[in-house]
């Protein structure tokens, strides 16, 4: 079994390959956003989240400190302390400003059962899509967009992750779970629209398989 510092030198491995993916920048939205994957996920227990691609910032928020954290993860050989401080930072700017996606649906889909350090954040697409037009952030997806970022970059994530459960959120997320053939366990929430009685009967279910897990993974820690 891959130990806790293998498998997050694999992570950053996979981080790196998104923030040097040539595909990925030519899109020329800043630097590709990679998943981030909480510290204390346990690979095979943990839960992905999978969304469509990365959102604008909250008004008001300072970049640059979150820019100095991606260019960290382009040197090599990857360097898994430089994934982690990433990931962590994410979790913070998530819940400190927070996040809409994170607020609703996806807090009240793990509450109570999983911390956002134990889950993964993953996007079909890794670069933004601009408008450039006051209150409209993105643009639609381009198929071509869709299907590298599936193929280049989920896959093998979730391949290294082996999540317990995967939660899409959004049509993206799902069509692109079901190009994959996702065999594992999986829920989707529609990304506007969804109920908040929707959210808590994914957590529910998240919840009674994680009460079946081994103990050390209940408590976040890997089990050897």
């Amino acid at each position: 079994m891959m130990g806790t510092d293998s498998f997050f030198l694999a992570v950053a491995r996979d981080a790196r390959a998104v923030v040097t993916c040539e595909r990925c920048l030519s899109a020329k939205a800043g630097l590709p956003h990679p998943a981030w994957v909480g510290p204390r996920y346990v690979p095979g227990h943990g839960v992905a989240i999978v969304l469509q691609n990365p959102g604008a910032e909250p008004e008001g928020y300072d970049e640059r400190a979150l820019q100095k954290l991606l260019r960290r993860l382009e040197v090599s050989p990857p360097d898994a302390e430089a994934y982690r401080q990433y990931a962590t930072a994410r979790i913070k700017d998530m819940k400190e400003w927070p996040w809409p996606t994170w607020r609703h649906p996806v807090s009240k889909a793990i509450d109570g059962c999983f911390e956002a350090e134990e889950i993964a954040w993953l996007n079909v697409v890794y670069v933004r899509t601009p408008t450039g037009v006051r209150g409209r952030k993105d643009q639609p997806l381009t198929g071509e967009a869709i299907q590298h970022g599936l193929w280049a970059h989920l896959k093998p994530e979730l391949e290294l992750l082996r999540p317990t459960a995967v939660v899409t959120i959004g049509s993206p997320a799902r069509e692109a779970l079901d190009q994959l053939k996702w065999r594992g366990r999986r829920f989707h929430l529609k990304l506007r629209g969804a109920t908040s009685g929707e959210a808590y009967a994914v957590r529910d279910a998240l919840c009674g398989k994680r009460r079946d897990a081994p103990a050390a993974v209940r408590q976040g820690r890997p089990s050897e």
